[in-house]
């Protein structure tokens, strides 16, 4: 089983045939190893704090809304305590949805690199 790489971790593989069939960069050591880094830009950053803030603004604010409503059943401090708990669990929400938005990039770049390595008869685990 591989580790997970973290940002500014390289994990290094043995190679046995073709490098070039892996998204990775190869670095040149005389043991013939494969470096995958994590890197993140400055670009990326800000387009995952933009992501975040507004699933978990617009989770949060629908929430509260629903939450408000659906608490008015029970009078004012029904739909006091519905807006805070809808508010909680719709910024729960908006985030978690954010998030898969946010590792699709990586998931698919995690199946090329673990195809690679299959067709390179490593096993990935």
């Amino acid at each position: 089983m591989l580790p997970k790489p973290y940002d500014g971790v390289a994990i290094e593989l043995p190679l046995r045939t073709n490098p070039h069939t892996a998204d990775c960069e190869q670095s040149h050591t005389t043991d013939a190893v494969q470096r995958v880094t994590a890197k993140t830009d400055a670009a990326t950053a800000l387009k995952h704090i933009g992501l975040d803030l507004t699933g978990t603004g617009i989770g949060g604010f629908a929430g509260a809304k629903a939450g408000a409503l659906v608490g008015a059943i029970f009078g004012p401090i029904g739909s006091a305590i519905g807006g805070i708990a809808g508010g909680i669990g719709g910024a729960i929400a908006g985030r978690s949805n954010t998030d898969k938005v946010k590792r699709r990039q990586l998931d698919a770049a995690i199946g090329r690199c673990n195809a690679a390595i299959t067709a390179l008869g490593i096993d990935a685990g």
